[in-house]
C-alpha cells in the first residue's frame, strides 16, 4: 500500500503544471505509459545529456592532440540546464549534476559512465573542466517542452571552432528513443562481455509472459 502524501500532486502538479490524477487511469489495460520513459544513457543528470550527446559528437573531430589542444568550450542551453554549471564537486552525485564534469569526461573518456568520476579529481580534468563555460539560451527556452536540447562549441589552439548541436538526448522515447543495438551496446559497457547481458537479456524477454515478474527479477541477484 502507498501513503498519499500529496507529494505527487505537489511535484507533477504544483512544479510542473496542474495534475490531473484520472488520466493515469484512463485506457487502463490499453495504454501501456512505460514504453514513453527516458533511458539514460549517461550517469548524469538528464538534463546534461544533450550535451553530453553533442560533446561525444564532436570528440572524434579533435586533433591528435586530444583534449589538449582544446582552449574553450562553450555549452548553450535551456535556462534550467544552464543551472548545472559548476566546475567543482565534492562527491559523485555533485558531479553528476555539472555539466562541465560531464563535457569533460565525455571529452576525456568518450563515454559519461559511473567510473569515469574515479579520474575526475586531477589537476588536468579540473583544468579542462574550467575551461567550459555554462550559458542559457532563449533559442532552446523557446523549444520548450517539445524539444530539451543544447549546442557545443569548441575553440582549438589552432583557432578552429567545432560546433554540434542537438534537439533532444538520446533515449527520449518520444522523440529519439533507445532502440535494441544502443540498449545491448550500453549493457556491454556496463557489465562486461560476460554472461551477465545475456541472462539479462534472456530475464526481460521473458517477463510480458511471467505471473511474476519480480521471481524473474530474483533470478538475476541471486545468479
Amino acid at each position: 500500500m502507498a501513503n498519499p502524501t500529496g507529494i505527487a500532486a505537489h511535484s507533477l502538479g504544483g512544479l510542473l503544471g496542474a495534475f490531473s490524477p484520472t488520466v493515469l487511469v484512463e485506457e487502463l489495460g490499453q495504454r501501456w505509459d512505460i514504453g514513453l520513459g527516458y533511458f539514460k544513457r549517461h550517469a548524469s543528470c538528464a538534463f546534461t545529456h544533450p550535451t553530453a550527446d553533442a560533446a561525444l559528437v564532436l570528440r572524434p573531430q579533435l586533433p591528435d592532440a586530444g583534449v589538449d589542444a582544446i582552449t574553450g568550450i562553450r555549452v548553450s542551453t535551456y535556462s534550467a540546464a544552464a543551472n548545472l554549471h559548476r566546475t567543482r564537486w565534492n562527491n559523485r552525485l555533485a558531479a553528476m549534476f555539472s555539466i562541465p564534469y560531464v563535457v569533460a569526461t565525455a571529452l576525456r573518456d568518450g563515454r559519461v559512465a559511473p567510473d569515469g568520476y574515479d579520474a575526475s579529481n586531477s589537476a588536468e580534468f579540473r583544468a579542462l573542466a574550467d575551461r567550459v563555460d555554462v550559458v542559457a539560451d532563449a533559442v532552446f527556452d523557446d523549444r520548450l517542452p517539445d524539444a530539451r536540447g543544447a549546442a557545443v562549441e569548441i575553440t582549438l589552439a589552432d583557432g578552429r571552432v567545432l560546433r554540434e548541436e542537438v534537439a533532444n538526448p538520446i533515449g527520449d522515447a518520444a522523440r529519439e528513443p533507445f532502440d535494441y543495438e544502443r540498449t545491448v551496446a550500453l549493457l556491454r559497457d556496463l557489465l562486461g562481455d560476460g554472461d551477465a547481458v545475456a541472462r539479462v537479456l534472456e530475464a526481460a524477454s521473458s517477463l510480458p509472459e511471467t505471473p511474476s515478474a519480480r521471481a524473474v527479477l530474483d533470478t538475476l541477484t541471486e545468479s
